[in-house]
This record gives C-alpha cells, structure tokens and sequence, in this order.
C-alpha cells in the first residue's frame, strides 16, 4: 500500500531537506579542490616543460630569455622576496628600497634558473602526486629523472592570488629554498646591512664568467 506523502512525519521532510542541502554546498567545494589541483599541476607542467627546452638552450643569455617570462608567470615572485626578507625587514624600508629589492630578486631567480638548468643529457620530469595543504595551497610532487639514473625530489607549494596559481616555494629533496634563502638574507643584513643584501643580490643576477659559459 502506498503511503500519503502527506503522512510523512515533518522532522523526517526536514532531515531530507538539511541532507539535500549539504550536498549542494559540499559538492561544489568539491569540484572546486578538484579543479584548483588541475590547475596547480597545469603551472608545474608549464615550468618543467619551459626548463627542459632551456637545458637544449648552449647560450645563457637566451636561456634567461626564454626563461624570464616563464618564471614570473609560475612564480609568485614577490611574495616569496618578501618572505625572504621577512616582515620585519620588510616593514623598514621606504619604497625606493623595495623596488629595487624585487627587481634584484626577480633577475636573481631568474638568472638562477638559466644557471641550473643549462645543459640536457636526457633528463626528465615526472609529477607523482598532487595533493592540498594547509592554508588553500597545493604541494605538487615531482621527480627529476637524471641522465646518470640518478633522482631529484622536486616539491612545488603553490598557492591562488587573484585568481592565479602559482609558486610560492621549491623543496629540493626536502630541503625548503624559501627556508635558505631567509637565513642567508638575514645573515647578510646582520654582517653587510640591507646594502651588502642587494650587492649580493646583484652579484647572483650577473651572466657567467666565459670560462663557465656552456
């Protein structure tokens, strides 16, 4: 015998109806973490790719040509300088100063990257997993295959700013390089002031010496 909906009692319509409602709200979130893991692999992908075809690249200067505009686009540049820095630090300069601290770091990264990444033996990228952390970000976990049959951990933080994922950290087989890069900056400023940090920082931007030009 079929039952009056009207007979259904009211608290059993109303767990109904909170049930069906957290699945709309959840289901979204869903996709949404989801699609945010897609798009932060998509950024890692596009770096890798872009270092692969710098390491086939003999000259420095078009690797760093090649490079730069990959790098600001997967990297979040300047909140990873002001993390290095740190926001005391930060806080105390006029921003003269802060212009030319992220310009030097920007050329700095930079110039890092076309250093590194300067001669290809057959290496490869391999993405092992992607997975969310802490505070909206995403961790993508990769290896890089050496041509000696040796292994990299490659580990990229990445988080959305305006819409936007990108690189805010690179842990190189666990070792973090926003973690170095705020020790040594600090160490510096202690010993050689802010001054002796952008010297530093300009120094690390300049093109290899023609005996180590590949």
């Amino acid at each position: 015998m079929s039952q009056d909906p009207s007979a259904v009692p009211r608290r059993s319509w109303f767990t109904l109806w909170v049930v069906a409602l957290a699945v709309v709200l959840i289901l979204p979130r869903a996709q949404a973490g989801e699609g945010s893991e897609a798009a932060a692999r998509a950024v890692v992908e596009h770096l890798q790719t872009a270092l692969l075809e710098a390491m086939r690249t003999p000259a420095y200067q078009e690797r760093y040509r090649r490079l730069a505009p990959v790098i600001e686009q997967t990297h979040d540049l300047d909140l990873i300088a002001r993390a290095a820095l740190g926001r005391d630090l930060w806080s105390d300069l006029d921003t003269r100063d802060r212009d030319r601290y992220l310009d030097l770091f920007r050329k700095m990264s930079i110039a890092t990257y076309a250093r590194e990444f300067s001669e290809f033996s057959g290496e490869r990228f391999e993405i092992v997993s992607v997975r969310p952390v802490r505070r909206k970000g995403v961790l993508v976990r990769t290896l890089l295959h050496k041509a000696d049959g040796g292994t990299v951990e490659l580990d990229y933080h990445l988080r959305e700013r305006n819409g936007q994922w990108r690189i805010v950290n690179v842990l190189s087989d666990g070792v973090s390089d926003l973690a170095l890069k705020r020790d040594q900056y600090r160490a510096v400023v202690r010993d050689r002031g802010f001054g002796g940090l952008l010297a530093e920082l300009e120094a690390q931007s300049r093109p290899p010496s023609a005996t180590s030009t590949p």
